[in-house]
Parts: structure tokens; sequence; C-alpha cells
């Protein structure tokens, strides 16, 4: 029987068993239509919660040693006027499960086995996961509430590591109940809770330990934006650090600290079935008259990174557990923990200190002070050479040895060391890694603006190039190689273009080219007027009223591009546009045109240094919008001496 079929079949008698009790008849829920009316937490909803409540107990399993964990959700849904539908989804996965599933309106069940789809649950990212959903819906053919209610078990209480308050629907109340056992040592963390009304009560259990109980109010949906932050740094949420257990006046510990998650992770990697023998001929090869360790260690590393396809897999246990080094050298793919583990069996073949390293990138706001699995989402290998430590992220493509992608670069790290981790963070660069630079000389000869272009990229700006590039079939490489040397204007004709190495991961990658510009240029009496920008970034890149989430750039960004451009002979300057400078904490701009003898040089400098543009800083943001495209559609004046 298929892990589908054995979901419904549970959910079927769980459905059938509920129906042969008495009816639990659901409670009057004012609507939060009714109430709220137009309050901006609920602008633009079809369908509002007035109430939803989430309960969780724990409970230790005598079979396993280990505590599980039962979580409670009821909630109460109101459509804004007939003929909307109410959609739930449960998300389960091998350890987590959906035990009963109760939906009523006016005390009726409304939901059977055919009204559930079990599905697995696809993202682009990843090429496998166990995470399966539970589905159902439900259409309002009158205007009363639903009374939606289901139960969860999680088999080990490692795996239920986060609860937040916001759902897809706005919220009117929203409240998380921990029934917590005196046998239970556990904390909870709060994250986000500013700017939301937020409340939190302790009180005595009958049963024996506290009740925690977190309360939220006028919580809006979530809307899925573009760069939008990833949730867990916007939106409010609690962490639940389980520490340890008591059972029979024995503690078991579960993660009191840094080290403790380390020995779990350690004890999932350990015997996973490593045979290196396979490969040693490999290793030999890349090594093979490579005179220093560094340029050893380099051959190893863009070996796994051009040969070995990355794949994320997520299936349980195996979510934190490598794959076995020959058979992602077998297959030639791997996850991110198959190409690490892959990485440190070639390494140490080779004669060096490599070992398994856990990270959690940047969409996460978490360190190792909060001991969880919630902290980590991502496997490498750290190198130890003459006491300094190389971070291997064999899922980057085209990164050089000790560069780092803005995804991991400042973040805490796990580093593999016998019974006890070593704790470090990988090194951060500023913007300038990551700058461009253009020089470009123009001219015009008989109206026909004739320009030379040279351009270099580092950091993420020349490996997004590379990796490009290099996926881009051979017979369409010099199409796509024209839009370095003059944007994709229609109105350019390219004539030249020389590139560097594609393979070099180590130095700037560098574009030259020629270009010829038509129908830039136009006249009026004794005037000509011309503009000198081809790329004019950031001329659409405002806010709207809109927008509810910042905005997250990709990396830090740093671009300069000088144009020299040479006066026509009979011709002198008339006008010039104004300058834009913007001076802002987490941005500056520059962009300046002067004359010096008989040419004009149009200088333009962009620094961005923080990742996260704030919606409170998208005004300020948007003024500078505006005069920057005010200044390209602004245009040199030059008239006849």
């Amino acid at each position: 029987m298929t892990l589908t079929k054995t979901i419904l079949s549970t959910l079927a008698i769980t459905i059938l068993l509920a129906a042969t009790v008495l009816p639990v008849f659901s409670q009057t829920m004012i609507s939060p239509f009714d109430t709220y009316r137009k309050a901006a937490w609920l602008k633009d909803a079809d369908i509002a919660l007035s109430k939803s409540s989430e309960t969780v107990s724990f409970m230790i399993d005598n079979t396993e040693g280990k505590v599980s964990a039962n979580r409670k959700v009821s909630e109460y849904a109101h459509p804004s006027k007939m003929g909307q539908t109410f959609f739930n989804r449960i998300h389960i996965n091998d350890e987590v499960s959906v035990t009963d599933i109760d939906v009523r309106i006016k005390g009726k069940k409304k939901i059977s086995k055919s009204d559930l789809s079990v599905h697995d649950v696809t993202d682009d990212d990843i090429f496998y996961s166990d995470s399966k959903a539970v589905d159902y819906a439900l259409k309002f053919d009158q205007l009363l509430d639903i009374n939606n209610n289901y139960d969860l078990k999680f088999n080990d209480i490692r795996y239920m590591s986060l609860m937040f308050f916001t759902s897809v629907y706005p919220t009117a109340e929203k409240e998380i109940i921990l029934e917590i056992p005196d046998w239970l040592d556990m904390d909870v963390k709060e994250f986000n809770f500013e700017g939301y009304k937020m409340s939190k009560k302790t009180t005595p259990n009958p049963k024996g330990g506290k009740t925690l109980t977190f309360t939220a109010k006028e919580l809006a949906g979530y809307k899925s934006e573009k760069k939008a932050p990833n949730a867990k740094k916007i939106f409010p949420h609690i962490m639940l650090l389980f520490k340890s257990f008591k059972k029979d006046g024995k503690t078991t510990k579960i993660f009191e600290k840094a080290d403790d998650l380390y020995t779990w992770y350690s004890s999932i990697c350990k015997d996973i079935g490593n045979s290196n023998a396979v490969l040693k001929p490999q290793v030999s090869t890349l090594t093979a008259g490579k005179k220093t360790d560094l340029e050893k260690i380099e051959s190893i590393f863009y070996w796994v990174q051009d040969n070995i396809r990355y794949i994320a897999f997520e299936n349980g246990i195996m979510g934190f557990r490598p794959d076995a080094c020959q058979n992602v050298y077998k297959n030639l793919y791997g996850d991110c923990k198959g190409m690490a583990n892959l990485l440190k069996q070639m390494l140490i073949l080779a004669g060096y200190d490599a070992r398994l390293t856990w990270i959690g990138t940047n969409d996460i706001p978490y360190d190792y002070s909060t001991p969880s699995v919630a902290v980590d989402n991502h496997m490498i290998c750290t190198v130890i050479l003459n006491n300094k430590k190389y971070f291997l992220d064999g899922t980057e493509d085209y990164i050089a040895l000790d560069d780092y992608a803005t995804r991991i670069q400042g973040r805490p790290v796990l580093i593999e060391n016998g019974k006890t981790p070593i704790l470090d963070k990988v090194p951060a660069f500023t913007s300038d890694r990551n700058r461009a630079i253009q020089k470009i000389d123009m001219a015009l000869d008989d109206k026909i603006l004739r320009g030379s272009v040279q351009s270099e990229y580092h950091g993420e700006s020349k490996t997004r190039i590379l990796y490009v590039y290099n996926h881009i079939p051979t017979d369409k490489r010099t199409e796509a190689l024209k839009e370095f040397v003059g944007s994709d204007n229609p109105n350019i004709s390219i004539k030249k273009v020389d590139i560097s190495n594609t393979e070099d991961r180590k130095n700037a990658f560098k574009v030259r080219g020629e270009y010829e510009l038509k129908n830039i240029v136009s006249t009026s009496g004794n005037e000509m007027y011309l503009a000198l920008d081809l790329d004019k970034e950031f001329m659409n890149f405002d806010f709207d009223s809109t927008r509810v989430y910042d905005w997250e750039f990709s990396y830090p960004y740093k671009d300069e591009t000088v144009t020299t451009f040479t006066l026509p002979a009979g011709y002198k300057v008339d006008y010039l546009p104004t300058p834009v400078v913007a001076n802002l904490p987490y941005f500056k701009a520059n962009l300046t045109i002067e004359q010096k003898d008989n040419k004009l040089i149009y200088t333009k400098k962009f620094t961005l240094d923080s990742l996260i543009l704030k919606k409170k800083d998208f005004k300020e943001w948007n003024v500078f919008v505006k005069n920057i495209k005010e200044f390209y559609k602004d245009q040199i004046v030059l008239v006849k001496k």
C-alpha cells in the first residue's frame, strides 16, 4: 500500500469514527468583516479567521525513548460574501502525520474521504522530498462560519521547532497554547513580535506543569511578493527549544546547547557507508602536477563544482544525513550534504584535514545560541590548512577557493571536530567584492555613435555571468555577449566582442567590444541633442503603495561606469543634465556629466551595502528613483560654435 493510500485510509477511519459520536457543535463566532469592517489588516480579503487556536501537548514515546507531540488546530473561517471557497493545506512528512480532520458548519460535518487530496509537495528547487500535503476545500454557500479542526502528530519534537502566527487568511485572534509538563525542560524564544499586537501569559496546568499561552490580534494574511525576505525574518513566530526530559529519575538531553545539536547531527552522519577507494584514481588525476597545497585543493573543489550536479533532497532523517561518497561520485549528482561529504572524502585521500560543516544561509535569522534544527539548512566542507579555514560550498558554481557567496557570508558554522564541534563564522565581504567596472569611449561619426567598451566583473556579478554563459548553447553565446557591450538596444550594431577565460574563477571576467549606435542623435537648427546612458539602471525601480513587505536584494552591489564622449568638431556644450546624488545609509549613487577640454566625462556610481530595503524607506527610495528618471530622460544639448 502506498503512503498516500495509507494516509487516506487512516483519515477515512478517523472521519467515520468521528461521525458516530455525539456531534461537536461549533460555538457562535462573530465575523471579522462585521466587527472590523475596513480595518487595514482585513483589506481586500475574501475570507478571514475570527479565531485560530493551536494547542500543543507532549508525551514520552516509551517504545523509542523520545518525546513526541500532538498539535491540535481549531479555527473559524468567515466569507466576505457568498461563493468564496475556503481552502486548507496540511503539510506532513515522514516525521509529521495528520491524525484527524473535522470540518463543520453549524455542527454538521462537511468533509469526507472523497474530499481529501493527498499529494507530494513539489518545488522547482527540490529534486526529491518526503513532504506531502493533505488538501481540502469547502465553498461558502451560506454566510456562516466554517469550523476547521485537525490534529498533527510529531514523532520526535526535534522536528517541531517553529510555530508561526500568520496565516494565508487575515486573523482577528490567534492563540498558540503550549501545555508544558514538569518532566520536559524547554524554552520558548520570540521572533518579530515588534509592531504586532502580542501578549503572553503563564498559568498552572491542572494536569501538572504549566500552560504558556501566546495571543496575537489583528494579523494581516500572508501575501506572496517578489523578493520579499524569508518568512522567518518578517513574520511573528516562536522557536521551541527542547533541552531535556526526565523519565524514571533519568534525565535525557535533547538540545541544551550547540554541542548537543552537533552530537545528534554526528550520530546521523555516522556509518553512512562511505567507501572512498573508488575515488582514488580521480583524486590522483586531479592532484597530479599541482605544486602547492592550494592548487591541489582548488583542483578537487572545482572538479566537484563542474561535474557533480546539485539536487535538493529532503526525506525525514535523510534531510540531515549525507549520501555515501561513492554514490554521489557514481551518479554525478547529490544534494549539499552529499556534495560536502564527497569533497571531504576526496580531500582526505589527497592528505588534507577536511570536515563536514553545518550552516544556515542568510535566509535564516538564527544562530547556535538557539540550538535547534531550524538553525541549519545547508552543509559545506571545511578544509583546515596551516591554521586557516577554507569553506568549500560544492553547490556554488564558478566560485573561487576562499571566496564565498553572499548567502553564506558571515554565517555561523558548526564544524566537525570529534566529540566537540568548532564554532566559527564564514568571512564576510563588502560590496566591493561584487564590483562591476565599465570604461566606455564614444565619438560621433556622421550622426552614428561609435563606441568601445571595456568591462570587468568581480564576485557575485562574475559568478552569475559565468553560470549563465556556460549554460547557454554554444551557437547562442556570441549573441548573448552583445548585451554586455551595448545593452539590448535595437539600434546597436556590435562590431567586435572579446572575453576573458570563462573557466577562470580567480580573476575578473572581462569583456571588450566595439559597436555602432544609430538614431541616438537628434538636431534642430544649430542644436544637437543626445543621451549617453544605454543601461539606465534603477530607471523603473520604484515601489507603489500596494507593496506589503521589504525588498531583499540578492547581493551587495557596486557599479562604476565612466563614459568619455568626444565632442564633435564645430560644437560646444550648451546644457548638461543636473547631477543626481544619493547618500542614503543603505545606498549611495552619484551621476554626473562634466566637460574636460573637448570631452564630456559621464561618471555613474552605485553602491548598495544593505541587502534589505525596508518598507519604511520606500518613500525616500522613490524620491531617488524619480530624480534618476529625470536625469535619464534629460538630454545633453550641444550648439554650433
